[in-house]
């Protein structure tokens, strides 16, 4: 007899469940064993979207400044 622990249409339920507990781990500095909880989700992890405004290219040697943020971004020099 094979029997699920499980429910079946509670999966993305306890998926969520699964990506929390990485999170609380992450936050923990407990990153391997984040990894294997996440490993263990029925759904693949969404694809990073990167950082910043949506369409912004990244610039890393520029920084805005709170009296600058009408005038857009001053670049930092680079060393």
């Amino acid at each position: 007899m094979n029997k699920r622990l499980l429910d079946p249409a509670n999966t993305m339920q306890f998926d969520d469940f699964k990506k929390c507990y990485g999170e609380i781990l992450h936050r923990w500095g407990l990153k391997e064993k984040r990894a294997e909880v996440l490993k263990c989700t029925s759904c693949p992890a969404e694809p990073h979207k990167g950082i910043g405004e949506e369409g912004a290219p990244f610039k890393p040697n520029s920084v805005i400044y709170p009296s600058d943020r009408e005038e857009g971004l001053r670049s930092t020099p680079t060393l």
